[in-house]
């Protein structure tokens, strides 16, 4: 006679609470044999939920647990085509109906209950069935670890041969499927995130199509010929930002998809590949016009409805798209009338790429590029920018620096690195200073900067408000009357005398050569009251007498509100750091 499971008292509720505790503090795959202990016991059957649920926070993993104790014990990882059972379903049920009466305390907010965020895709179908509606879906499934013991008769971990993985986990379409069922039953969507490593950089999941629906009262793929009935309302109204990352796509999934989400304002496509589906042979675009999306959105919706989908973005991010040309989208991109930050890389597979010049970009404050294609045609597109970040860069000149420095009335923030090396661009990042008066930071890791002391008197700073600052200075000067050490000088007095509310001070990589050695002009810094943070990187600190005691009281006395110092290692200049260890206990160290 098979034993029955002992069933456990209501009174042992402390004890019921440390089991709980000790299976969610286990990170393993499969759960400890406490964890299975807690559910023969079935405590699940005698225990009103809402007594303990609203003591434990993480309800979401302890529902995933007890799916794979209770109903899939054999698998390391459940399933994805296996029915949740209604035993399941019926104790969730239960335990929902009970939080969701007034009389009890809340254990779990709906709010908490509309928000799914998880990496499972079985915990992705459990949650999908708790919150109804979903108003926050964050679906990162990436590739779980290989489920491994540790086998001493080899020395190594090993799969066991008793536990058996689904032959149809990693099926594409079952996984996409699923995710299509969570989707399809949220209408309040507000936000949503799909990142699927999974299936890229294998799988066609041209499931993706159905993603989007049907266009309302649309029949064919024209955006162009009106629509006099709208037979089905947008399906995601609310949506205001999706993010879809690592995933392959049928091309007129985008298309559909923003023509059911009216509201977007924040749209996020890094690292997808553009696919046609099987038997497709119509060639049109992939990204829809923005100005006939509006066209065709006003006969579509209310004439009086200001918002019309896609032309409202106003925060975009391409990374490394595949199969779309990087022409189509910035066509695209320059056609959002209201777009205010724009992200841009260019896929490292392409070539470079010119980039012909056209107007747009109108309110556009924020520019991030990077890959190999001039980034100068699209900073000449904007007209008021504020942010501007360029890495990968190929073309880095003069000619750049004067194009940047045509939104000297309105940039704040520049960061810059080239692609090709150090260089220097002789009077290039002086551009910047002199122009840009209301710059706060500037980030020059490439090219370098010109410290030759004509080059401070023909462009004066006019950026007294910088608050950080991190060049590669270079003090060669090769071909000058100066000598290395005028132009250290030249460049540690500008700064004292100009940037006096600078905050960070930072000296590229590399620094040690250049012939720029940063403790010989650390004297002439003690203008910088309000400096926080210096950074002295350098490879000519190689002995312990280039920093002195002699330095270090200046870093004691003179900035009283420095907090970090960075660059230096425990074995150099010792007696500097110790004495500022000593009289500053509050300045950091990087060791």
């Amino acid at each position: 006679m098979t034993q029955q499971p002992q069933r456990t008292h209501p009174l042992e509720l402390p004890a019921i609470l440390e089991l709980i505790g000790t299976c969610l503090d286990d990170d393993e795959d499969i759960p400890s044999l406490k964890a299975c202990s807690l559910v023969n016991h079935e405590w699940h059957r005698h225990f009103a939920p809402f007594l303990w649920w609203r003591i434990i926070d993480d309800f979401d993993r302890v529902l995933v647990r007890l799916f794979k104790i209770k109903f899939a014990p054999t698998l390391p990882y459940v399933d994805p085509e296996a029915r949740l059972e209604q035993e399941f379903l019926a104790l969730v049920d239960n335990f929902v109906a009970k939080v969701d009466d007034p009389t009890i305390p809340m254990a779990i907010h709906r709010e908490r209950r509309t928000y799914i965020n998880t990496p499972s895709l079985m915990s992705f179908i459990i949650l999908g069935y708790l919150c109804k509606p979903a108003r926050a879906i964050d679906f990162d499934f990436n590739v779980p670890p290989q489920f491994l013991i540790y086998d001493a008769s080899v020395g190594q971990m090993v799969a066991p041969e008793n536990v058996r993985m689904s032959e149809d986990y990693w099926n594409t379409e079952q996984r996409i499927e699923s995710v299509l069922t969570v989707l399809e039953n949220s209408p309040l969507l507000e936000t949503l995130r799909l990142r699927d490593s999974g299936v890229f950089p294998q799988g066609i999941p041209h499931q993706w199509r159905q993603l989007a629906l049907p266009l309302p009262a649309a029949a064919e793929w024209s955006l162009t010929e009106s629509a006099e009935a709208a037979s089905e309302p947008p399906r995601w109204p609310k949506l205001h930002a999706a993010t879809f990352e690592m995933a392959k796509v049928d091309r007129h999934y985008l298309e559909i998809f923003l023509h059911n989400a009216p509201h977007l304002r924040t749209l996020h496509l890094n690292h997808i590949k553009i696919l046609n589906i099987q038997g497709n042979t119509i060639q049109r675009r992939i990204l829809p016009d923005p100005a006939a999306l509006a066209l065709w959105s006003r006969d579509l919706y209310c004439s009086e409805d200001s918002t019309y989908p896609c032309t409202h973005i106003e925060e975009l991010s391409m990374l490394a798209l595949r199969g779309i040309t990087p022409q189509e989208q910035l066509e695209f991109a320059l056609g959002l009338p209201h777009l205010m930050s724009f992200t841009f890389t260019l896929d490292p597979k392409l070539n470079s790429v010119q980039l012909a010049y056209k107007l747009g970009f109108t309110h556009l404050t924020s520019l991030t590029l990077s890959g190999t294609f001039n980034h100068e045609v699209l900073i000449r597109a904007a007209r008021r920018l504020e942010y501007l970040h360029l890495t990968n860069t190929t073309f880095v000149d003069d000619d750049l620096f004067k194009t940047i420095c045509k939104h000297s009335d309105t940039l704040e923030t520049i960061f810059i690195t080239s692609r090709i090396g150090a260089l220097n661009e002789g009077p290039g990042p002086h551009r910047i200073l002199r122009t840009c008066h209301r710059l706060l930071e500037l980030t020059l890791l490439s090219p370098r900067f010109d410290c030759d002391p004509e080059m401070f008197r023909g462009h004066p700073w006019v950026c007294t408000g910088l608050q950080t600052l991190l060049v590669v200075p270079d003090c060669d000067t090769t071909g000058s009357t100066s000598t290395p050490s005028q132009a250290q000088t030249a460049f540690f007095q500008q700064i004292a005398s100009t940037l006096t509310e600078l905050k960070s001070l930072s000296f590229g990589g590399g620094t040690g050569s250049f012939k720029f050695k940063p403790h010989e002009g650390l004297m002439l810094l003690t203008p910088l009251k309000e400096l926080e943070l210096l950074n002295l990187k350098s490879k000519s600190l190689d002995s312990n007498a280039e920093l002195t005691v002699e330095h270090a009281k200046v870093v004691v006395s003179e900035w009283p509100k420095l907090r970090a110092i960075e660059g230096l290692y425990h074995y150099m200049c010792r007696e500097f750091i110790s004495y500022v260890q000593e009289h500053r206990p509050e300045v950091k160290f990087p060791f």
